[in-house]
């Protein structure tokens, strides 16, 4: 036979098997010849795990539920296991680990946590203390599984793992288990474990189906990779934004662990991918780990070879971020990844004509957490002793931590600050606050400058040299150190067209994501310090005898108290310039509510206003006068100005990035508390979009919005409606067809750059108060007349032709960065930045590079402009810089030298006039991993205030 045919499900598999096999069957192609169970023997007490789900492990996925009551059941039956629930999802399932032990290390489990901790924190411990601490602790495994819940095979093994440790009648296991302790979390994901679950379900036929092209392979959107708000999960470890990551965190601090497994799945024709990794690797990392690394390998790799597995190590496993589950080698664990080919449970044919079955997928996690575990018991004692010097290390005055200490300076954006001491006491790192004011030389700030100044009391202090400092280094520092052969290997794959080395982002520092002003100080802690305390909400006096209650917009509390408020049907007004009303200090931004505007509300408006505040940590501010000091806003101004409740809708499902969706949707659900309707973008082609007033479109991953689509939201927009774009989705609103924005595309407008250039000066002259001398102002003859171009020297510096721009631009756009900070400079005068400092840090990557000019409004542009040093006007990138002046623009993360000219003074917000409505355009998200508060207040600015502030009033009569 020339070919030979399998038809499953009506899909034909042909060409993979050889012309000289026999025809196999089914059954034989999915025969398996291993048995998941190693030892010779095994508890008849301990309930199998054929008995707990119905069917042999491997032989399907288990769902969460089954693999939480097998758990529970093994802990009821065997002395030598315990439950623990450390979360509960969105969704409210549990999330657990299983303590898997001997019962002598059951019963002093205290002990041994209390030891842990004495050797995770030396200080003040003598060193025969710590010898016997040495001596009475088992190392910890963390062996953790299918955190992409849509990558099962990791669960099903977590469950051949905890039977065999539970119940397997073998010297060699007992003496495992008296030498360490095992602690398995079995699905790190449940809530996207269940949407897989249902998906594959749902597209399973009569017939088995190999192909892994298929629904019931691939799932649909948006697929069961991520948790209930649609957030990879395996991002988010030094954020703990979500509660499966903060349970988790706060469990494996708790027990500090030498050894942590994470299983994952990777592309179906792949091979088997395990540790260690390539570069880059964090410069944080100790050597210890990438030594034992190393060995954990090599044993791994032998278990592999005894049944003639194919695998490989590192080729794509880089380990520069640390915001994965190997957070914990900056504590002290071995990290180690398995990638295993993604197999659904009718198996999946390879091109070498193997089908690779679903229980094969599982023996390989299966074996390779055995083969660790072993490891660490061979060597767990020396990795602690290890463990302890490093420890020693870091916090020595030598050490590589020591004269060294982060500062974040005072703001009025306390929730802000809240997030951020939050993040800092999940990963137990010590924060202090300087009672007094501090004179410091050499501070380095976010824009790379050094210098000399007095920190304010209350800056927050952060010595490097503490137990934790290596994790502190990567979370704070302002750049991650990259290895020069690492860049050079970079820049040759860019120019030859291939994949970066660059997994993830290259920058991720705190400070910047937060968008909190901070400094790196040279030395150790000052003396004028305590430790860290939260500020108590003050609670104003008196205040049912005000006309008005505010709250300071400063604060990013402020937003969600506005739009709960709306909610609950107050009418809120916004003050868009300072003002001071008798003893109520307003800053721009601030939010008031007037009991005039208010006199038809229904319930207890104090009330409302009080428990609304309380809820959001702010303090109300009783407003008794109308009238603004001097010159100031009176409160019946055109500076107070009415919101209009929103009501929210964004395209989802289709070809959106359901990250961007989660994110977008979990920041207002959880940080705002306003309901959002998400569209179907396949289904909303002639839906009512007159019940909202705006709506979100976020990144698309392919294609464009429907023509018919764009036509009804053009009109919608004209009547009235906010649209907000986000990422790839307001580059296509920026396309030369588009209707919907006037906003451009760099490569699209390389002939009309002066137009552009002439709307940046507009900006500089604005900001720097440019105004004629009275001589020339009160002149009755015409004066001279300067202009921004003018540099007083007959050579002009000019741009190349068009031709030669595009091409440039071409050859810029290769180098776009992976993820990294720039400096945004923030119009403070536009109601969209309210509660933004003027610099802004801007996460961005291949971002669509915009370009606006007036009548446009450009809230925030890349760069930030500088003293210079005296040379003349020049070019950077397509706009000329005024003379003398330079351009501040890479924070954090690699940005190559081409992408910098690509992105100064590119517009990253804008806001423009359309009929009625108005577009605002993000040119990457601001709702990024939910972790960039100072990106997301422009967006919560947006969507709250815009039907309010950038649209025409609607009265309803």
């Amino acid at each position: 036979m020339r070919k030979i045919l399998i038809l499953l499900c009506g899909v034909l598999v042909s060409a993979t098997l050889s012309a000289q096999k026999l025809t196999p069957t089914y059954q034989q192609l999915l025969s398996y010849p291993h048995d998941l169970k190693p030892a010779e023997s095994y508890d008849d007490s301990i309930s199998t795990i054929e008995t707990l789900l119905g069917f042999p492990v491997g032989q399907r996925m288990a769902h969460p539920d089954e693999i939480y009551r097998s758990f529970q059941t093994w802990a009821e039956e065997s002395d030598r296991a315990k439950l623990f629930e450390y979360a509960r999802s969105h969704e409210d399932r549990p999330l657990i680990y299983l303590v898997i032990t001997s019962p002598d290390n059951h019963a002093r489990m205290e002990a041994i946590e209390e030891n842990l901790r004495r050797l995770g924190d030396p200080r003040g411990v003598g060193s025969e203390a710590l010898d016997e601490a040495l001596a009475e602790t088992p190392p910890i495994a963390w062996m953790a599984y299918s955190i992409h819940g849509n990558e099962t095979s990791g669960a099903d093994a977590a469950l051949a793992v905890a039977y065999h440790l539970l119940a397997a009648e073998d010297p060699s296991v007992a003496q495992m288990l008296d030498e360490i302790v095992v602690m398995i979390d079995p699905y790190m994901n449940p809530d996207g474990r269940n949407r897989t679950a249902h998906q594959t379900q749902q597209a399973r036929g009569k017939v088995p189906n190999l192909d892994d092209q298929s629904l019931f392979h691939e799932g649909y959107w948006p697929y069961g990779r991520t948790n209930h708000y649609f957030f990879d999960l395996n991002r988010d470890f030094i954020y703990g934004i979500h509660p499966e990551t903060r349970g988790r965190v706060r469990a494996i601090n708790r027990w500090r662990p030498m050894l942590i497994v994470d299983a994952h799945e990777q592309g179906s024709q792949e091979n088997y991918l395990f540790g260690p990794p390539r570069e880059p690797v964090n410069r944080h990392v100790p050597e210890r780990q990438k030594r034992w690394s190393e060995v954990f390998s090599s044993d791994q790799a032998a278990a592999f070879d005894a049944y003639e597995w194919p695998f490989y190590t590192g080729e794509w496993f880089e380990n520069l971020y640390p915001g994965y589950s190997s957070y914990a080698e900056f504590r002290g664990a071995v990290h180690i990844l398995y990638e295993q080919p993604n197999i659904i449970e009718d198996g999946v044919m390879r091109p070498e004509g193997r089908v690779e079955t679903y229980t094969e997928a599982v023996h390989h996690q299966f074996t390779s957490s055995l083969a660790n575990l072993e490891s660490l018991r061979k060597y767990g004692r020396k990795m602690l002793a290890e463990f302890v010097e490093d420890r020693q290390r870091v916090l020595s005055s030598s050490g590589p931590y020591s004269d060294r200490t982060f500062a974040v300076l005072p703001t009025a954006n306390h929730s802000r600050m809240a997030a951020l001491i939050d993040m800092l006491e999940l990963q137990d790192i010590e924060v202090y606050q300087a009672t007094d004011e501090i004179s410091v030389r050499g501070a380095l700030n976010q824009l790379g400058q050094t210098e000399r100044r007095t920190l304010p009391a209350g800056t927050v202090l952060i010595p490097n040299r503490q137990p934790e400092g290596r994790l502190l280094a990567t979370m704070l520092e302002f750049d991650a150190e990259i290895l020069p052969e690492v860049i050079r290997e970079e820049r040759e794959r860019i120019l030859r067209n291939e994949s970066s080395l660059m997994y993830d982002t290259t920058a991720w520092n705190l400070t910047m994501m937060l968008g909190l002003p901070a400094l790196t100080l040279d030395g150790d802690l000052p003396t004028d310090v305590k430790r860290y305390e939260r500020p108590t909400v003050e609670e104003a006096a008196g205040a049912g005898e005000a006309i008005a209650h505010a709250v300071d917009g400063r604060d990013d509390a402020s937003v969600a108290f506005a739009a709960r408020l709306m909610h609950q049907g107050v009418e809120v007004r916004i003050v868009d310039k300072d003002t001071r009303l008798g003893e109520a200090e307003l800053k721009r931004g601030a939010v008031i509510i007037s009991n005039i505007d208010n006199r038809h509300f229904a319930g207890d408006l104090n009330a409302t206003i009080r428990s609304t505040a309380e809820e959001l940590e702010l303090t109300v501010m009783p407003v008794r006068k109308g009238q603004g000091e001097g010159d100031l806003p009176d409160i019946g101004g055109e500076h107070f100005r009415l919101l209009e409740r929103p009501r929210i809708a964004m395209l989802s499902r289709g070809l959106h990035s359901p990250y961007d969706v989660g994110s977008m949707w979990h920041a207002l659900d959880h940080r705002l508390r306003v309901p959002v309707s998400l569209l179907d973008a396949n289904l909303a082609v002639g839906a009512d979009l007159r019940r909202y007033n705006v709506l979100i479109l976020p990144s698309r991953w392919l294609g464009e919005l429907p023509e018919s689509l764009a036509g009804e939201i053009e009109t919608w927009v004209e009547q009235g409606g906010t649209l907000i774009a986000v990422g790839s989705a307001a580059g296509d609103l920026a396309e030369e067809k588009s209707k919907l924005s006037t906003v451009r595309r760099l490569p699209d407008v390389l002939g009309e750059l002066e137009r552009y250039q002439t709307g940046l000066y507009r900006e500089w002259w604005a900001a720097a108060g440019q105004v004629p001398g009275a001589e020339d102002l009160w002149a009755n003859t015409v004066p001279e007349v300067s202009y921004p171009w003018d540099n007083g020297r007959d050579e002009e510096p000019k741009l190349p032709d068009e031709n030669a721009l595009k091409r440039r631009d071409e050859w810029q756009s290769l180098f776009m960065p992976q993820g990294a900070f720039v400096a945004g400079r923030v119009d403070q005068h536009h109601w969209l930045t309210f509660g933004v400092e003027p610099v802004l840090p801007t996460l961005v990557a291949d971002i669509p590079v915009l370009m606006a000019a007036p009548p446009i409004e450009t809230a925030v542009r890349l760069g930030v402009l500088g003293d210079g040093d005296g040379s003349a006007a020049r070019y950077v990138g397509w706009a000329r810089l005024p003379e003398g002046r330079t351009l501040h623009l890479r924070m954090s993360g690699l940005v190559w030298p081409e992408a910098t000219h690509r992105l100064a003074n590119a517009a990253w917000l804008t806001r423009e006039r359309s009929g009625k409505g108005q577009v605002i355009l993000f040119a990457s998200s601001p709702t990024f991993r939910g972790a960039t508060l100072g990106m997301q207040r422009l967006f919560f600015n947006a969507v709250i205030y815009g039907p309010g502030l950038g649209t025409s009033a609607l009265i309803e009569l």
